[in-house]
């Protein structure tokens, strides 16, 4: 099981123009970390090694707010289990 610590800033970018930014623990956000996550483990070990690990976020918190433009800048541990012996 390998931990990392990850900082991503969630902008208005993964939602609509007219509607809110989602905040740090939003399923939207923390779906789009993992996916991100996933599509970047494949270009490492392959797509099919990639989709059969399971990936959690824990300990989500919100670092910083930016009201005037809504901008979060968020931090979690990313666990990424499954991993066959002597992988590292």
């Amino acid at each position: 099981m390998k931990k990392f610590v990850l900082a991503i800033a969630t902008s208005g970018l993964i939602a609509g123009c007219s509607s809110p930014t989602p905040d740090c623990s939003s399923d939207e956000a923390t779906d789009l970390v993992i996916e991100i996550t996933q599509d970047e483990m494949a270009s490492y070990v392959g797509s099919s090694l990639a989709e059969s690990l399971e990936y959690t976020l824990e300990g989500i918190r919100t670092r910083e707010h930016d009201e005037s433009i809504d901008t979060y800048l968020c931090a979690a541990e990313l666990t990424i289990s499954g991993l066959p012996q002597g992988s590292s």
